[in-house]
């Protein structure tokens, strides 16, 4: 299956792929290939079987690929289809790319959407460390 989600924040991936191992899938992340470069973090996502994603390139159909031999495997993609974190200030998604969508295509497999929310709270987009205490909610 291809999981399509909405992305509000650098927790996104870890708490989304922890749902569906939960659920008995092992989640395979479409990721920047510059993480794969960042000391720890790029050993570690690769060790996962995340799939390097050399955007703006000739490249980036390569992942596509590679998707479709870890989707014959059982495996779910998971894809952010806006590439990033959204930059909008109201966290509304951003213009998504096509690359779900396509692979849905070539390999006939389901999309199921995701849409969730929180995590934000937690890591904030561009926060250097967690919120373990996020603000309180006002009531109205």
């Amino acid at each position: 299956m291809i999981i399509a989600a909405n992305h509000l924040s650098w927790a996104d991936p870890v708490l989304l792929s922890h749902f569906l191992y939960n659920h008995g899938r092992w989640p395979v992340i479409l990721a920047k290939s510059g993480l794969f470069k960042v000391p720890f973090l790029g050993h570690a996502v690769a060790a996962l079987r995340a799939i390097p994603v050399e955007r703006g390139s000739s490249e980036a159909a390569r992942s596509l690929r590679i998707s479709e031999e870890r989707l014959a495997d059982g495996c779910a993609i998971l894809f952010y289809p806006e590439g990033t974190c959204t930059r909008d200030p109201g966290l509304w998604p951003m213009t998504g790319k096509t690359g779900a969508a396509r692979l849905a295509l070539e390999s006939g497999a389901p999309v199921i959407p995701v849409a969730h929310w929180g995590a934000h709270e937690l890591l904030p987009y561009g926060a250097k460390k967690p919120r373990l205490f996020p603000p309180a909610r006002r009531s109205a």
